[in-house]
């Protein structure tokens, strides 16, 4: 079966593991759920924190680039002493 014409899930952001839960109180006597973000998804939600303000994603770009390195001609196209002179004055 194939299933066409569903609407993009939507990310979650601005998810803090230390948050309360909203809702009503339960007494001590009555089992309850907990829930706990493994510290992958905290450090994923981090990073997508920091990377917020520099703006979207360029998916082009990412596309192209992924196709480079399938066929192996991004090293090719790219000056790596640049690439690590830049890196490492932002040290």
């Amino acid at each position: 079966m194939k299933i066409t014409n569903t609407p993009p899930v939507q990310s979650v952001y601005g998810v803090s593991p230390t948050a309360p839960a909203a809702g009503p109180t339960q007494s001590s006597s009555e089992p309850h759920a907990s829930v706990s973000i493994s510290s992958d998804a905290q450090w994923l939600s981090e990073l997508r924190d920091t990377a917020e303000p520099f703006g979207p994603v360029r998916e082009g770009l990412v596309s192209e680039v992924q196709s480079q390195i399938a066929d192996g001609s991004f090293a090719s196209s790219v000056d790596m002493d640049a690439v690590l002179d830049e890196l490492l004055a932002d040290l």
